[in-house]
């Protein structure tokens, strides 16, 4: 597997977490209660794992786009290829289920699992294979990191590959510690660049448990504290589950096209190198997460659906003319309308309480307008 194929395995599976630990998240109830403040305080550490997620799917696509010579540049993460089918355990070929589930002890140790230690096996001075076999002799068609046992061991030959790697460029195309978390942003423009953004990654939650700030480690001590309560979720819903709810289906659509209507806006930051431009994205990214698809999260989990609650999907949504459309300003914006009009169906048959929650995220979505011409 060369060294592109590899980058991009990394980045689905980074991209596949983040709704998984979203999802649980957004369950967690809070509430002025001692659990509801006890839920408070577990949704804020499941915020930093989903952040640092942002920050390692930013930097393992900047590694990527420091590799791309051919006038196609980063990641294309609004494609149906790179999102995944939930409530599947055979996905990630090392058999740890990804299932959208509520934040109970169980999804816990999957997380653990997941964001589990790894230690390089012993070198015994022969070159390792790390081509693997075909996805018809290690799993389904659709397996990610069939090759591997972790996500760790994944990392530990990307950064092999690295150091036979001598070509590297387009820094002014890479996300810059100015516009994204700061001193932990790389841009990558050589092998020590490069190895050190896959250190970062590896040293907040891929493959290590030393630091506080592991996810490992946070997992493990929201598992052993679990005092909160969680809504009624179901287990990895699908937008067609909610068919018959008129509500929970227009919800479902409106969180599908807001979750990639983000991916498309972090795709374009690598695309574009004028400062204008680039500006105008991360902000939008930002406003995306913070005021429109994760308040419309939460939302959709305190609404009552079929004996319990409704659930983001996190499934793709295809805009007339999906991903063969040419310009993808087109999709974000067909996406930026979607978003609108499906909160506007939302509404149209909402109560008036749920009317009032939801006014304030439609309005946010009003102020995410796509910036590029």
């Amino acid at each position: 597997m060369d060294i592109k194929k590899s980058l991009q395995t990394a980045l689905k599976i980074e991209l596949a977490t983040i709704p998984l630990y979203l999802y649980a998240m957004h369950s967690i109830r809070i509430d002025d209660t001692e659990q509801g403040k006890n839920g408070a305080a577990a949704r804020a550490k499941i915020a930093v794992v989903v952040q640092q997620e942002m920050l390692h799917l930013a930097l393992a696509g900047n590694v990527l786009t420091s590799l791309d010579s051919d006038g196609h540049l980063g990641p294309k993460l609004y494609s149906e290829g790179y999102l995944v089918q939930y409530g599947r355990d055979d996905i990630l070929f090392f058999g740890i289920p990804l299932k959208l589930e509520p934040c109970h002890k169980k999804s816990l140790e999957w997380f653990m699992k997941l964001e589990s230690p790894y230690a390089e096996p012993f070198d015994d001075g022969e070159q390792e294979d790390t081509s693997g076999g075909s996805p018809g002799e290690n799993g389904p068609q659709d397996a990610i990191a069939s090759d591997s046992k972790s996500i760790g061991e994944i990392y530990a030959k990307l950064k092999r590959d690295v150091t036979r790697t001598t070509h590297w460029g387009n820094q002014d195309y890479q996300f810059s510690p100015a516009e994204f978390f700061g001193s932990n942003m790389v841009q990558v423009t050589d092998k020590e660049s490069a190895l050190k953004a896959l250190d970062i990654i590896v040293e907040q939650g891929e493959g290590s448990s030393a630091a506080e700030v592991a996810h490992y480690q946070m997992f493990l001590e929201l598992w052993k504290h679990v005092d909160w309560k969680c809504w009624p979720v179901p287990s990895s819903p699908t937008t067609e589950d909610y068919r018959g709810s008129p509500f929970a289906y227009q919800l479902a659509l409106a969180h599908n096209a807001a979750f990639c209507y983000l991916l498309i806006t972090i795709q374009k930051t690598w695309e574009v190198c004028v400062t204008s431009d680039r500006r105008a994205l991360n902000r939008n990214i930002h406003a995306i997460m913070l005021n429109v698809s994760g308040p419309l999260g939460y939302f959709m989990a305190k609404q009552p659906f079929d004996g319990g609650t409704v659930g983001p999907p996190f499934e793709f949504y295809t805009v007339p003319g999906g991903e063969e459309l040419d310009e993808v300003n087109q999709v974000a914006r067909a996406l930026h309308k979607a978003i609108g009009a499906h909160l506007d169906n939302a509404l149209a048959v909402a109560n008036s309480s749920q009317s009032a929650e939801l006014w304030p995220i439609h309005l946010s979505v009003d102020r995410v307008a796509w910036p590029i011409q």
